[in-house]
Order: C-alpha cells, then sequence, then structure tokens
C-alpha cells in the first residue's frame, strides 16, 4: 500500500477515497483494533466550527473479501471533528 491507493482529486470538496486490491488474493491479517492507515490533516476554520467524518461508497463502492473473494462485513463508525 503506498499513496497511489488514495483518491486525492477531491479532497478540496471533502472526499478522500482509499482502494487496495491484492492480486495475489493472499491479504492480510491484523490484529482487531489495528489501524490500516493514518489520515493526518490541517484544519481550517473558526473556533467552535464542527466537522462531520463518515464512510461512504461514493465515489469508491466500499467492499471488503476474504482471499476466496467470499465478501465480509465491514462495521464502519463515522465521527466527529471540532475546533477548539
Amino acid at each position: 500500500m503506498n499513496n497511489s491507493n488514495f483518491g486525492l482529486n477531491r479532497t478540496k470538496e471533502g472526499v478522500l477515497s482509499f482502494a487496495w486490491y491484492d492480486a495475489a488474493l493472499k491479504g492480510i491479517t491484523l490484529p482487531d483494533g489495528q489501524a490500516i492507515y493514518e489520515i493526518c490533516f490541517q484544519v481550517i476554520g473558526q473556533k467552535g466550527t464542527t466537522t462531520y467524518l463518515q464512510f461512504s461508497s461514493n465515489p469508491t463502492q466500499i467492499e471488503v473479501s476474504m482471499g476466496e473473494g467470499v465478501l465480509i462485513d465491514l462495521k464502519t463508525e463515522g465521527g466527529k471533528i471540532e475546533i477548539r
């Protein structure tokens, strides 16, 4: 995985896409709670400004599968970012 896995062309609209495909279908195994990647950004806005973070299938469809191509559920949880 590297920078080319991230779609950066709509970040000014607040949209960041991500896609990763393992052509060998070997995948990876991580412990529960382990991060796959981390997003760092520079906040702009006035004190008390709030924005929400959500996972969406737009523009990139959310799909997670096991090596055999069996789809598995991905539990996502949005968040809130507040400038203090």
